[in-house]
């Protein structure tokens, strides 16, 4: 979505749209789509949309709710109670939808509360609890994580399984080593680094 005000539009429906699901009780944007600050061209529509037990598995079952149905080239699942869906702009939302005991374990860095019930303060403020504690490196950790990391992935090309080598070597390793970096050399009171990906 290429022009930031349709974004907010865009936002504006889709809280319309799933407040109207049976049993939503809170819809919660993440990173970009919460924080105007951090949204440019790219960005894409990120969010955990909360509902009752009972009604769970219907809302998963029926996503007629999304802005735009006509607009969707394709919808993949992600693990069970995740989405991925695109549309024919480009734009991409990636959410999942589940209870707040389902969803329990995410950690949340920004967030925002487009609609919600009395739990949401809470279920936000755990999240962003769960981050923090991810959010604790130790460096030398990293940097031995890294080298470890590395080594597997060179035994990994020696026996000719080369795509996962790469993924030891420049995907894993690579994370390891950019997070003891970070760690070192981000000074106090710097922008703030996304502890979700390094």
């Amino acid at each position: 979505m290429r022009d930031l005000a349709e974004f907010d539009a865009f936002s504006d429906r889709l809280a319309v749209g799933f407040a109207g699901v049976p049993g939503a009780h809170g819809l919660v944007f993440l990173g970009s789509a919460a924080a105007g600050h951090r949204r440019d061209r790219w960005s894409d529509h990120d969010f955990l949309a909360l509902v009752e037990e009972e009604q769970a598995e219907s809302a998963r079952a029926n996503l007629d709710w999304l802005p735009d149905p006509q607009r969707v080239l394709c919808v993949a699942r992600e693990g069970e109670l995740g989405f991925s869906v695109l549309y024919d702009d480009g734009h991409v939302l990636e959410f999942a939808v589940g209870t707040t005991t389902e969803l329990a374990a995410a950690p949340l860095d920004e967030a925002k509360v487009m609609f919600g019930d009395t739990r949401m303060p809470d279920f936000v403020d755990a999240g962003q609890d769960r981050l923090a504690a991810l959010s604790a490196i130790d460096p030398a950790n990293e940097v031995a994580l890294a080298y470890i990391k590395r080594l597997i992935g060179y035994g990994r090309a020696c026996r000719g399984e080369r795509i996962a080598a790469g993924r030891f070597v420049r995907g894993w390793a690579v994370d390891h080593l950019l997070r003891a970096i970070r760690a070192r050399i981000l000074p106090a009171g710097a922008a703030r680094a996304d502890p979700l990906d390094s």
